[in-house]
């Protein structure tokens, strides 16, 4: 019998080089960490307890092994992963700014993850899961774009639920307009959408989240989570509202902490039988308040996938 699946994500798999002290020369050390948003939130389901796969493409090359072998040991199954002989794996240089935020430098031109195509995507994986993860990083590029889409679609009509992370990165966009036009299309797609305080101002021109929130629950997400950073979250859906208070951190290292959050909210939601069509509003507020304590977690931790929490993790603080 095939294995079926609580979650499939999709999209972006890659190296990030973090901050790691200074060398005995003065010069700035980096260490290799597995990251990436979509393996980030299969991660983040998969340490919950949900039985996660992964689709996506890196290269054939000792980056991209070593990102195989981080998911296989989580686990989260890799078999719809695509080793490339053409394209080499993505890597990404984070700055760390004093209170753990980051910037960000992609070396992603051609890089494998944006090079996947339709054809290349196993979408029994999809037929096989309760729900489908993307977001729009896998858009900036025609063929990955085309696949990610088809994949939502697939999704959709199979009653999956399909969740997305609008994931702002301007420098990866050929231009302005093309970038906040394939994020709305994103959402076109989705049934929850996550995004920043930011993201959703950028999205739809308001200044505040309430107006811009009703506006982005027009265009087909069912449920919106915009994070507000220190300030903790809020979830929107048409019959109502939740703020979500933050839990305490000190942080090293924000890398990975909104994948983690909405990984374990979405894990959490799926472990208890979330519904779409019936929305249960103690069921989200237990979700988020969740999903804020495993997000302060991982910001007092360097990398993304390695400071992913399990439940036993978070019992212990």
């Amino acid at each position: 019998m095939e294995q079926m699946f609580d979650l499939v994500s999709l999209g972006e798999l890659l190296i990030d080089f973090t901050p790691a002290g200074i060398s005995p020369q003065q010069n700035p050390l980096y260490e290799q960490n597995p990251g990436g948003g979509a393996a980030n939130m299969a991660v983040a389901a998969a340490r919950y307890g949900l039985r996660c796969a992964f689709i996506g493409k890196v290269g054939d090359d000792f980056f991209g092994h070593f990102l195989k072998e981080t998911l296989q040991q989580v686990p989260v199954d890799t078999s719809g992963l695509i080793l490339s002989r053409s394209h080499k794996t993505t890597l990404a240089f984070v700055k760390l700014q004093p209170n753990g935020e980051r910037d960000f430098s992609f070396y992603r031109k051609e890089g494998a993850d944006v090079m996947l195509q339709k054809d290349e995507v196993d979408f029994s994986l999809i037929d096989r899961a309760r729900a489908l993860h993307f977001s729009s990083l896998t858009m900036t590029n025609a063929w990955s774009k085309e696949a990610t889409l088809a994949a939502a679609h697939r999704a959709k009509l199979g009653g999956k639920l399909v969740t997305y992370d609008a994931n702002w990165r301007p420098l990866l966009w050929e231009s302005e307009a093309q970038c906040r036009a394939s994020m709305l299309e994103g959402l076109r797609h989705c049934d929850i959408a996550k995004l920043s305080r930011e993201e959703l101002c950028y999205l739809t021109g308001e200044e505040h989240t309430e107006p811009g929130a009703k506006k982005l629950l027009t265009m087909g997400p069912r449920v919106l989570l915009v994070s507000h950073g220190e300030k903790g979250s809020r979830c929107y859906w048409e019959e109502g509202r939740i703020d979500v208070p933050p839990c305490p951190a000190r942080a090293v290292d924000g890398t990975g902490a909104g994948d983690c959050f909405f990984g374990n909210a979405v894990a959490a939601l799926l472990q208890h039988d979330f519904s779409i069509q019936k929305i249960d509003p103690q069921l989200l507020r237990e979700a988020l308040t969740y999903a804020s304590k495993a997000a302060a977690y991982c910001v007092e931790r360097k990398g993304a996938i390695p400071a992913m929490p399990t439940p036993a993790d978070l019992a212990q603080v």
